[in-house]
């Protein structure tokens, strides 16, 4: 049978659900890899392009041990690395205080539910004059159709990668608040990386609320940036901000291009890469 994008996923739940104890997914890897060898060049350059274009949008990621190779695979952010955000030249006229989020989202279960996820994510931040505070709820729905394996119960482990200076408020999950023992705070040399598990059942979606605090000692005139970064594999995914501010915080230049309307700034992510904006605020 003919093996392509559209009906992998198809193909590989047809095979783990079947009875059959030799499975083919070891050959279609053997296969895609003995095809990639004998490509022909125009067939290489087309495979190239497509190669090029997931490493722009972070759906593919290179590692070489070659030190200097290695330095231009990380200089192009193509490592899968946790990416430190930097100031935009338009934005540095004034004092930039950089934030970010890395949300990872891991399969523990043994299943292959992953394509039945979809998330939708709505990350609310208020701008305050001591404080940064940020609010964002996970929407996370299985369409899986049934509880036998490879399908079932999603089983995620969520990795949140937040600022060294961020204060977890709370965390919620199927509106009830986590107690300490059910989540993991410790910090990496340049993140504080929160930790925690979650199961969603076929046919149902859950809600998880990550709130946390970052200060803010900036003063009124300050550029304020904020990077969301993607994690790769991740195509059923879309992010709504919402930024509003303090009275005495006035936005002069907002990047990229976001609605801002009765003193609220929208911006819209399509998770097709990693996700920055700024915004300028003036006395």
């Amino acid at each position: 049978d003919e093996i392509n994008w559209e009906n992998y996923s198809k193909k590989i739940i047809e095979d783990t659900s079947s009875d059959n104890t030799k499975s083919k997914s070891w050959q279609i890897a053997k296969l895609l890899l003995e095809r990639i060898n004998n490509l022909s060049p125009e067939e290489l350059i087309a495979f190239n392009q497509v190669l090029l274009k997931d490493l722009a949008q972070k759906e593919a990621f290179l590692y070489s041990s070659q030190k200097s190779l290695q330095e231009i695979i990380e200089f192009n952010t193509w490592a899968g690395k946790t990416q430190a955000p930097a100031c935009p030249i338009e934005f540095k006229q004034a004092p930039c205080l950089l934030d970010s989020i890395f949300q990872v989202a891991l399969n523990v279960g043994f299943n292959k539910v992953n394509s039945q996820i979809e998330e939708n994510i709505e990350h609310n931040i208020g701008i305050g004059q001591k404080f940064i505070r940020h609010k964002r709820k996970i929407n996370i729905n299985n369409s899986s159709f049934e509880e036998r394996w490879p399908l079932g119960t999603y089983k995620a482990y969520y990795k949140f990668y937040l600022p060294k200076s961020a204060l977890v408020e709370k965390i919620e999950f199927a509106k009830n608040i986590l107690n300490a023992a059910e989540i993991k705070i410790e910090e990496s040399e340049t993140n504080r990386v929160v930790s925690l598990l979650v199961e969603i059942p076929p046919q149902s979606q859950k809600e998880l609320i990550v709130t946390y605090l970052i200060p803010n000692d900036s003063g009124a005139a300050f550029s304020y940036v904020f990077s969301d970064q993607k994690q790769a594999g991740i195509y059923q995914k879309t992010i709504d901000y919402k930024i509003v501010f303090d009275e005495q915080f006035k936005p002069r230049l907002i990047a990229p291009q976001a609605t801002y309307q009765n003193k609220i700034i929208y911006f819209q992510n399509p998770n097709l890469d990693n996700f920055l904006f700024a915004v300028n605020f003036d006395q």
